[in-house]
């Protein structure tokens, strides 16, 4: 029954050591986000979110490293591909009302339907 118990205990340990380890807002007194990876303010220790009006931690691995719009406070689309804009920093569309950045491995088919050779692939 000892060994069962110092096993769980061991187990118990290492989790809250990983989840510590991958949460560094938590030292500072505020929790990790849970779903947000927009980050709205960056300072010397890391990402800033806002979830349920409070601060949270941006926790690295959870930002897709191919949303370049995350890193300057927009998400990036989820489904849409219509350029509405495009800067210095990409191409942007619009998501429920709001402003999100295009990512390049998501882009339409610019290919023209009329084009020479298009008709002929989809009848032959």
């Amino acid at each position: 029954m000892k060994t069962i118990s110092a096993l769980l205990i061991s187990v118990a340990l290492a989790v809250k050591a990983v989840n510590a380890a991958g949460c560094w807002s938590e030292s500072l007194g505020y929790p990790c986000c849970t779903t947000t990876t927009v980050a709205y303010e960056t300072d010397i220790n890391g990402q800033w979110g806002v979830e349920n009006g409070n601060w949270c931690g941006i926790d690295k691995s959870q930002i897709d490293p191919n949303c370049w719009s995350a890193a300057i406070g927009y998400p990036c689309c989820k489904n849409t591909v219509d350029v509405i804009e495009t800067d210095n920093n990409g191409q942007w569309g619009i998501e429920n009302n709001n402003w999100c950045g295009i990512v390049k491995s998501i882009q339409p088919n610019t290919s023209c339907w009329s084009e020479p050779g298009i008709l002929y692939n989809i009848f032959y």
